[in-house]
């Protein structure tokens, strides 16, 4: 629990978690003096989990592939081997990572090497101004350099009893900006952090940053602005195009409320009094072509509606003429050859009423 990474939490069979086994495990489970229970998970004979990227032999020692968890008296439990699934950077397999912490950005990207350079780093990070796309469990991810990215800035107001760090307060908006925007967030970068009086503009005039004075309190003894720089990089526009963009960072009123909400219940910064005052309307950079769904010419239009109406119109002649011309042929013409030479045969009870 020392390195700040969630303990490994064993699932059910039907789990569909990014940490789930790919089948059941062997286990065992030895009670303590202590009231405690300590159960050993070997992931050894199943050779692989769902979100690894190497697979293990089933005959191979691996002890990176044995977990102990240890259930407490007190119904808590804690992970005594601080052994925990982690991807594997390189390997070309993009693999989940919302069981590791908030603030821990491996996997970004896994490009199937460990080169600097090319757009995903030896940390298997986007780098600056790429981006990158195609990673799946089972695929790569194809990197290349951004040709339309979007600049722009977020001021904030922070009050409670601890200053966060310019890294925290980064670490915070990557998560928050790309919450609020709904978009990957590999394709956006913290360009930088300015506290104090640098962080505000003009049209900021109202704001005050002060540490020392008569506002300070026992509960607010900081007192902070700030401004988080950031570039959002479009990486496919049916993701996030450039009006989405537009409208969410021109649209301050529905932006910031949802900037508000994202840092307080997605970032280590709850314990704090946040306020996203101002959002800067964006700078595009490149071609703004590349933000732009393709829409359908008139004629194309056409065409897709008629690949569509022509089955449904063929089906629906089938069923209400081929059909019945089909019925009457094979089953209504040929009653009267069928009755033929029959009539005599009937007695006089039932020839009342026929015409012949």
């Amino acid at each position: 629990e020392d390195s700040g990474y969630p303990s490994f939490v064993a699932p059910d069979s039907g789990g569909d978690d990014a940490g789930d086994f790919a089948g059941s495990t062997s286990s065992t489970a030895s009670p303590t003096q202590d009231g405690s229970v300590s159960f050993s998970l070997d992931l050894l004979t199943q050779g692989s989990l769902k979100n690894s990227t190497t697979p293990v032999p089933a005959a191979r020692d691996d002890k990176a592939r044995v977990m102990v968890l240890t259930c407490e008296a007190d119904g808590t439990y804690r992970n005594s081997s601080n052994l925990f699934c982690e991807p594997a950077c390189g390997d070309g397999r993009l693999v989940a990572t919302d069981h590791l912490h908030m603030y821990d950005l491996r996997e970004q990207c896994d490009d199937g090497n460990n080169l600097n350079g090319d757009g995903c780093d030896d940390l298997c990070q986007v780098e600056s101004g790429y981006v990158c796309t195609g990673g799946s469990p089972t695929s790569p991810d194809r990197c290349e350099l951004a040709g339309l990215t979007a600049d722009s800035s977020v001021v904030l107001t922070v009050t409670g009893q601890r200053q966060p760090s310019n890294e925290e307060i980064a670490s915070a908006s990557l998560i928050a900006v790309s919450e609020a925007l709904r978009c990957p967030r590999r394709d956006l970068e913290i360009l930088e952090v300015l506290m104090g009086a640098s962080a505000l503009s003009t049209s900021d005039s109202t704001i005050t940053t002060t540490t020392a004075g008569a506002f300070l309190s026992k509960y607010h003894s900081v007192h902070l602005a700030m401004k988080v720089k950031f570039r959002v990089k479009v990486s496919d526009p049916l993701v996030l195009s450039i009006d989405e963009i537009q409208g969410e960072l021109g649209v301050t009123s529905v932006l910031l409320p949802k900037l508000i909400v994202a840092y307080m219940t997605k970032t280590s910064l709850k314990d704090v009094y946040l306020s996203a005052v101002e959002v800067t309307p964006p700078t595009f950079e490149g071609d703004t072509s590349l933000g732009v769904v393709e829409t359908l010419t008139l004629t194309e239009y056409l065409a897709t509606i008629l690949e569509i109406l022509v089955p449904i119109l063929a089906y629906l002649f089938v069923l209400g003429c081929i059909s019945p011309i089909m019925t009457w042929c094979v089953y209504v013409r040929k009653r009267p050859g069928q009755m033929m030479g029959y009539f005599d045969n009937l007695t006089d009870e039932f020839k009342k009423g026929w015409t012949i």
